[in-house]
């Protein structure tokens, strides 16, 4: 494997990442989704490179789990607010429990990112990808006072210097 690859993997992704927040801050859905799908397929493209390197699949999996996560609780809000919630009234009390469920797995999926950047930081000896996804993590729980998309991008971009000056893996 050319140690490159899983870098330039992950600098796509993130850029990816990245994008998404922008075009959902611009309420471009539809593309927001589509370019985060293929950013969870470079990341994790990345990542399962490092893991396979490193010989440490927790990389792989704990972001594996973390986006998988992300996918649910989004498709979970979709669910309940098209069948249960109103749709003409965010605000409802109908949408509470759509909106707590989704919340929830979103935190939940930022600390198994948090988890994966850090282990990667660590055989990388790099403590760039720990700080970018403590930032993540700390993004997504925030992200119901709305905050927490800012502090999501900051992480994201952090993720992306990360993977643009990270040094050479060595193996263990």
């Amino acid at each position: 494997m050319d140690s490159r690859t899983p870098r330039i993997l992950g600098v796509i992704g993130a850029l990816l990442a990245i994008l998404a927040i922008v075009l959902s801050i611009f309420k471009l859905e539809t593309y927001a989704d589509l370019s985060a799908f293929l950013s969870f397929i470079f990341i994790l493209s990345s990542l399962f490179l490092y893991g396979k390197f490193f010989k440490e699949g927790k990389i792989f999996n704990f972001a594996l789990i973390g986006y998988i996560l992300q996918i649910l609780g989004g498709a979970i809000l979709a669910i309940l607010l098209f069948n249960f919630g109103d749709i003409n009234n965010i605000f409802s009390t109908k949408n509470l429990i759509p909106f707590l469920v989704f919340y929830i797995l979103w935190a939940i999926s930022g600390y198994f990112l948090k988890q994966s950047f850090t282990l990667l930081g660590e055989k990388l000896n790099y403590n760039l990808f720990k700080i970018g996804g403590k930032l993540i993590f700390w993004g997504n729980v925030l992200t119901i006072i709305l905050i927490g998309l800012f502090i999501n991008l900051i992480g994201s971009l952090l993720v992306i210097v990360a993977f643009l000056t990270s040094p050479e893996p060595k193996s263990e």
